[in-house]
Formats: structure tokens, sequence, C-alpha cells
């Protein structure tokens, strides 16, 4: 939420991903303040329709990303030594 707080502040657009869009009660909280530059969408990093889906509704909007932050992934399946190509993206 820093990372969000910090750039909505400094008047940028923030598209903040969540699984459930219901339960991100800090982020609709900042959405009353915020509407004009926060957009929440809904996103599951683990399922590959979540994420395209995302980038759909995304391209409608023609936004053009200067910093993407990924502060999500829990790594469970594989020691972080041993990270193959499929995994990481699972992950994150």
């Amino acid at each position: 939420m820093g990372f969000v707080k910090y750039y909505l502040k400094e008047n940028n657009t923030v598209v903040a991903c969540c699984r459930d869009k219901t339960k991100a009660v800090e982020l609709i909280n900042l959405e009353s303040n915020y509407s004009y530059n926060l957009l929440i969408e809904t996103l599951d990093v683990s399922n590959e329709n979540s994420k395209d889906a995302l980038v759909d509704r995304l391209k409608v909007r023609n936004l053009k990303f200067d910093l993407i932050i990924n502060n999500a992934g829990v790594c469970i399946e594989e020691n972080l030594v041993n990270w193959t190509k499929e995994g990481f993206q699972k992950t994150f």
C-alpha cells in the first residue's frame, strides 16, 4: 500500500490488482479520494485466464506503463535456487 499511496500523491495513475476487490478495503477507501487516477482490477497471478483478462481490460484504456511493481507471490513448489521459468511465472 505504501507504493500505491506514494504514486497517487505524486499524481500518477495507479493500477492496483488484487484477487478479490471486495476484500481490498484500503484500496476502496483510497478510491474515494483518487477516483480519477486509481484503477482497482481483479487479478490472480497464478491463473493465465485472469492475466489475459486483465490485459484485455487495460488495452481498452490504452494505458502506457512507466513502472510496474509486483508485490505478490509465494514460492511453495520449488526451491528458490532451482527456479524454472514456469515456476517463476506461476509465482509472480
